[in-house]
């Protein structure tokens, strides 16, 4: 009788046993499908993140803003992106066509220099004489009509007021200074208005925000017209950032090495960085360049300390794998052939200019390096309005203008 008894509770408890074997390895199951199902569902996501990152690069967030420098003249001095609205100075060209169009046409320049003051990028004028100064020996050193050039500056280019605004044109940073014809960094010796330390060229070179403007450059252009004005007692002169030393490069690329008053500033440009290491990958398959060459040889002995994984994570290596997929590709503009000559510097980042509708409401007239032409495109010469009188923005370097 016990024996039978022993062997009908084996029997329970071998059942009951199996039962919570059985309900725990479906436990696991689902835990693992599910895991796997989130694993998919975030790397789907990270895909699309790549995909819009590497779409900034060939798409307007925001207006690229250019000003004549006949009317940078006029003013004597930097003015904010709102004042250069009120007077209506601003070309404000909303669709990357229309942007090629434009500079396919006309001369443009941005410059690139570390902000002198916390509230004001130039208190004293320094860097204005200095972008002057810039812009003038690169009139004569290319034989450019004054009256043709236009420039790029962030205190003028990029809202100043609207935070949200402010945003999305930081967000077009790499559109801004891929497509200049000149890029040229204006940093003279001099000292800071607040701190009285000394800001030159190392100290430029330094600050975050600077070097992110240069990879946005060499990413999509290499080194081509890329400059650093510097001046001597013999002159004023434009030297090729080609003939810097290699550490240049290197600091370019360590943007998150770099110096920034506020540090959280950093997340807001791993998105940017993810889509200018894009298209480096990308043009760099397709054809060596200069600049491509050496950051693709940069970022293979540096990865750990340019892409942090506090902020990218497993972002990099999906990059990677994923950059010869169409996924990745069709967010990207590729070849661009049939580009005029004045834009060599971005063929293989780059749509050729189109002709549709969006380019038909203007006729551009100008000189290319053969001669005249017309370019088609729409954009918007800002009338003088009715708005506030400009208010310096009280800044105390926490954004993107401050560097």
């Amino acid at each position: 009788m016990l024996t039978a008894v022993l062997a009908v509770v084996g029997v329970v408890l071998g059942v009951l046993v199996l039962g919570i074997l059985v309900v725990m390895i479906r436990r696991w199951v689902k835990h693992y499908q599910d895991a796997l199902a989130a694993q998919r569902t975030q790397k789907a996501l990270n895909l699309k993140r790549i995909s819009k990152a590497a779409s900034t690069v060939t798409t307007c967030g925001f207006s690229v803003c250019l000003m004549r420098y006949e009317a940078f003249l006029r003013h004597g001095r930097l003015v904010t992106h709102e004042e250069a609205l009120q007077a209506g100075d601003l070309v404000s060209l909303h669709i990357y066509d229309d942007v090629l169009a434009f500079v396919s046409v006309y001369p443009t320049v941005f410059f690139s220099h570390q902000w002198l003051g916390f509230d004001t990028p130039d208190p004293n004028g320094v860097h204005y004489a200095a972008i002057r100064d810039a812009a003038n020996t690169l009139l004569t050193t290319f034989n450019v009509a004054g009256e043709d050039l236009y420039v790029w500056i962030d205190y003028t280019s990029i809202p100043q007021r609207n935070p949200t605004l402010k945003e999305l044109s930081i967000s077009s940073l790499g559109v801004y200074a891929s497509v200049s014809r000149y890029f040229v960094v204006v940093a003279p010796k001099t000292l800071h208005n607040d701190t009285k330390q000394i800001c030159d060229e190392l100290t430029y070179q330094k600050r975050g925000w600077c070097r992110l403007e240069q990879w946005a450059r060499i990413s999509v252009g290499g080194l081509h017209n890329m400059y650093v004005f510097e001046s001597d007692q013999g002159g004023h002169f434009l030297t090729p950032l080609s003939q810097k030393s290699s550490q240049y490069i290197h600091d370019s690329i360590h943007v998150f090495d770099g110096q920034f008053t506020v540090d959280s500033d950093k997340i807001k440009l791993v998105d940017t960085v993810l889509g200018l290491y894009a298209h480096a990958l990308l043009s760099h398959q397709e054809g060596k360049r200069d600049g491509e060459v050496m950051i693709i040889d940069e970022i293979k002995k540096n990865k750990a300390t340019i892409f942090p994984t506090e902020f990218f994570e497993h972002l990099i290596p999906l990059l990677e794998e994923s950059i010869t997929s169409m996924d990745i590709r069709t967010m990207m503009t590729i070849r661009a052939s049939q580009l005029p000559r004045e834009l060599a510097h971005m063929e293989k980042a780059h749509v050729p200019v189109q002709t549709g509708s969006s380019l038909k409401d203007l006729f551009l007239e100008g000189k290319t390096a053969d001669g005249p032409a017309r370019r088609k495109a729409s954009f918007s010469a800002v009338s003088p309005a009715t708005l506030p009188e400009p208010v310096a923005p009280s800044l105390h370097e926490d954004s993107y203008l401050s560097a």
